[in-house]
C-alpha cells in the first residue's frame, strides 16, 4: 500500500510538470506567433502621458493639448495588452468615482496592425502607431463645422 502512494505521488508531479511545460510552451507560441508591433503592446505596461487635437483652420495647422481636461484619477491609469486579446485597464492608486480598479476589454489589432478596435461598453476602432518605448492612439471626429479633428492619446511605456 506504502509503494502505492509513492507511485501515485510521483506520477501525480510527471502529470503536473507535463501539463506545466506545455501550458509554458501555448503562452511562448502565443507571443512568438505575434507581430512587431503586437510583440511590443503585449510586453509593456502603458501610462498616458499626453493628450491633444489637431485640426487644420483657416489653412493653419493647430495643436491643442488637452491632457489638463483629463482627470486626475485618468492620468495614473496603466494599459496592459495581453497577448489573447485582453486589454486590462488598471485605476491605480487614483481611482476615479463609480469605477473598478480593474476593467478589462477585448481587442484586435487591423489594417496590417495599423489600427485597433477596442471592445468595452463604447466600441470602438483607433489609429494605432506603436515603438518599443511609446503608444499613440488617435481618432479623427468631426468638430461642429464638419472640420475634422485628430484626437491622440499618447503612452509610454512604464516598465
Amino acid at each position: 500500500m506504502k509503494l502505492f502512494g509513492i507511485l501515485a505521488v510521483v506520477v501525480c508531479s510527471l502529470l503536473f510538470v507535463a501539463c506545466s511545460k506545455s501550458d509554458d510552451e501555448d503562452n511562448n507560441n502565443n507571443i512568438t506567433n505575434l507581430s512587431e508591433k503586437h510583440k511590443m503592446l503585449v510586453n509593456a505596461k502603458w501610462r498616458i502621458s499626453a493628450y491633444t487635437a489637431f485640426a487644420t483652420l483657416n489653412g493653419q495647422d493647430t495643436t491643442a493639448d488637452l491632457f489638463h481636461e483629463k482627470e486626475d484619477c485618468e492620468k495614473d491609469d496603466i494599459i496592459t495588452f495581453a497577448a489573447d486579446g485582453i486589454v486590462v485597464k488598471d485605476e491605480n492608486r487614483n481611482i476615479c468615482p463609480n469605477t473598478s480598479q480593474l476593467s478589462e476589454f477585448t481587442y484586435k489589432l487591423l489594417d496590417n496592425d495599423t489600427k485597433v478596435a477596442i471592445y468595452d461598453s463604447n466600441p470602438d476602432t483607433l489609429d494605432l502607431e506603436a515603438t518599443s518605448s511609446q503608444l499613440k492612439l488617435s481618432k479623427t471626429i468631426p468638430n461642429s463645422s464638419g472640420i475634422p479633428v485628430i484626437y491622440t492619446e499618447t503612452y509610454n511605456k512604464i516598465n
